[in-house]
């Protein structure tokens, strides 16, 4: 599948293709304000991964941070990206943290397939 480059187009196929799943997934928008975009957060929010993904029937909660093909990680975000492995360790894996690019779309769909343990319909081309 191709993206073109463009993060929010890849996010949107990673959050249409959970949702064809049965996941229930939540993402913040960020909004213009005079200094430029942001996203309202408050407390420890600045970093949070892109998508907060829940499967209500198993239980499992997926964090993903998705990045354009060269994209990395801010310094918040590789802070987020610690403490959910750190939750990840101590849940028994019911709480999964993931950084997604469009190279591993294959890879993520085929773990997905794997872990709901059958197939589905790849998300449209966007």
């Amino acid at each position: 599948m191709s993206f073109d480059g463009l993060e929010a187009q890849f996010q949107d196929a990673v959050a249409d293709l959970l949702r064809m799943s049965g996941w229930k997934v939540n993402h913040q928008r960020p909004g213009r304000t005079a200094d430029g975009w942001n996203t309202a957060t408050s407390y420890d929010g600045v970093g949070f991964p892109d998508l907060l993904c829940l499967h209500p029937n198993l239980g499992w909660v997926w964090a993903i941070e998705c990045k354009a093909e060269g994209g990395r990680l801010s310094e918040a975000q590789e802070q987020w990206a610690d403490w959910f492995e750190d939750a990840e360790r101590n849940s028994g894996e019911t709480i999964r943290y993931f950084v997604l690019k469009p190279s591993s779309w294959d890879r993520f769909v085929a773990f997905l397939e794997n872990h709901m343990r059958r197939p589905f319909a790849h998300a449209p081309e966007t």
